[in-house]
């Protein structure tokens, strides 16, 4: 699956024609309150990535908001990001390094060399937060505050996503069919659990639950699986058909709804739900 991965983006970024878009850095300063922020992964290779920011109450757009705030470009490939109090850490796979940027401002607070090819990134407590990376069977502790790796973490296989539930960080490992749980006090991973078809999507819902999106790279038909973290056992799980691969598996900010991305649609399902949707 890893090697699938980095052969679509170069495939990506060979087929792509570079073309003039126009003005992208508005000169206008970067509106105030709230923001919807999309990351632009770019071309591979290309050093292109961006970061647009949408003002859902002024319907306000700007484009290239982060080189508008800091007057540099972001790297190359933006895979990931998520906010921490009043930080958004940002991941720019390629250019192998972490962002942390004001959530007001967007300015650059502290740029962070990562692992050879970070992923995602995932806030714990103490100001601590775990980063994946592709090619490296290690998760990076990150000390937020100070801005920089205290140390790294052996694991059983590349990490893709990762959700924190009561003390215990939880995450994907495709190639080896499995779900890790890492004790974050001792940083060390104390089990596992058997997801078939290659898990990489993880979401956390409203109850404590965990949902596992595996896309079926591996073989296996895709599925998704809901998995209790109280127990480390499957509760229930569904099967796509043979050849589907869906990718992106998200849930809303009540955590009662997953989405999904297959083919050229965005398909949800309630958590309640007793079939695909």
């Amino acid at each position: 699956m890893r090697w699938l991965f980095y052969i679509s983006i170069l495939l990506a970024g060979i087929s792509c024609k570079k073309e003039e878009v126009g003005p992208q850095f508005p000169v206008d300063p970067l509106f105030s309150g709230d923001k919807v922020l999309i990351l632009n992964e770019g071309n591979f290779g290309w050093g292109n990535a961006s970061i647009t920011a949408y003002g859902p109450n002024n319907l306000q757009t700007v484009q290239g908001a982060y080189f508008g705030a800091n007057d540099l470009p972001l790297g190359d490939v933006c895979q990931s990001g998520i906010r921490w109090a009043n930080r958004y850490l940002v991941v720019v796979n390629n250019s192998n390094k972490i962002v942390l940027l004001d959530t007001n401002t967007l300015e650059q607070v502290v740029e962070v060399p990562a692992l050879g090819s970070p992923r995602y990134v995932l806030p714990t407590h103490g100001g601590k937060a775990y980063v994946s990376d592709l090619y490296a069977n290690e998760l990076g502790l990150l000390d937020i505050s100070k801005g920089e790796f205290v140390f790294n973490i052996t694991v059983p296989g590349w990490v893709e996503e990762m959700e924190y539930v009561n003390g215990f960080l939880y995450g994907t490992c495709p190639q080896n069919d499995q779900i890790i749980q890492l004790d974050t006090a001792a940083n060390e991973v104390i089990d596992s659990i058997s997801i078939p078809a290659g898990p990489s999507s993880l979401v956390k819902d409203r109850n404590g639950m965990l949902w596992a999106l595996s896309n079926g790279f591996s073989g296996a038909n895709a599925r998704i699986t809901m998995v209790d973290p109280a127990a480390n056992t499957v509760i229930k799980t569904f099967e796509f058909g043979v050849g589907d691969q869906p990718v992106q598996l998200k849930i809303n900010g009540e955590g009662d709804v997953l989405y999904y991305m297959l083919g050229s649609g965005v398909y949800k399902m309630p958590i309640e739900s007793t079939s695909l949707s």
